[in-house]
């Protein structure tokens, strides 16, 4: 039987300790992308603000044809996962949590809903639309699955070094993965296989940008190719 821990305690406790919302790309943070890619018909100014669109909230079931009526809900509250083991984490950790838009973790949905969830754990709440919850149950990520980004990419001339097999070339799959001491593991695979390899130099500092700066960062040392180790 899966051993169930007491919660831990909320002693230190902020929301300043999971740093968000980040910039993801250009000057797009993580609620903006998220507003981008749940809306429809979104329209953005200059500095990446969604300034008309319309989102449809699942939790309740409304359209909403305002940004500002638009809470990013994290579907692990932030202090739900602080009681969790998140406590724990360094704060680069918890900051790619809170900003993670791989795992299923951010939802656009009504202000209202999100203030009435607050930090709420699924067994303690709801949401009002159970048609979500019967046909859409949402999957939440475990505390112990970190945060990771994946990409596919060509290696340039001289392909990517790895620990075990040496040098390898051609269409392949880079993944950085968070670790709990704050560096990021990166493992490149041959697109479409199932063996990862070790990326010579991993495990890698993180640096002040968080897992998308330094997944760019790899990126860019494998398409350059030359035998590419991990940032050093």
């Amino acid at each position: 039987m899966l051993p169930v821990a007491a919660p831990r305690p909320m002693t230190g406790y902020s929301r300043a300790k999971f740093p968000h919302w980040a910039i993801q790309h250009g000057t797009c943070d993580t609620r903006e992308t998220v507003l981008a890619r749940a809306g429809q018909d979104v329209k953005q100014d200059a500095k990446c603000r969604a300034v008309s669109g319309h989102w449809h909230s699942p939790y309740d079931n409304l359209t909403l044809t305002s940004a500002s009526q638009v809470d990013i809900d994290h579907l692990v509250p932030l202090a739900n996962a602080w009681r969790s083991g998140a406590d724990q984490w360094t704060t680069a950790t918890r900051k790619a949590f809170a900003n993670d838009l791989n795992q299923p973790q951010l939802l656009a949905v009504s202000a209202a809903s999100n203030r009435a969830k607050g930090d709420q754990s699924p067994d303690q709440w709801m949401p009002k639309n159970h048609d979500y919850c019967h046909h859409r149950p949402p999957r939440l990520p475990p505390m112990n699955e970190l945060p990771q980004l994946a990409s596919q990419v060509t290696a340039g001339p001289g392909g990517v070094m790895t620990d075990e097999v040496g040098v390898i070339t051609g269409d392949l799959t880079v993944t950085t993965t968070t670790r709990p001491d704050g560096r990021a593991d990166i493992t490149v695979e041959y697109t479409g296989a199932e063996e990862r390899y070790v990326m010579t130099g991993s495990p890698s500092p993180m640096p002040a940008g968080g897992l998308s700066d330094l997944h760019a960062t790899v990126l860019d040392r494998v398409r350059v190719g030359q035998a590419a180790t991990a940032p050093g």
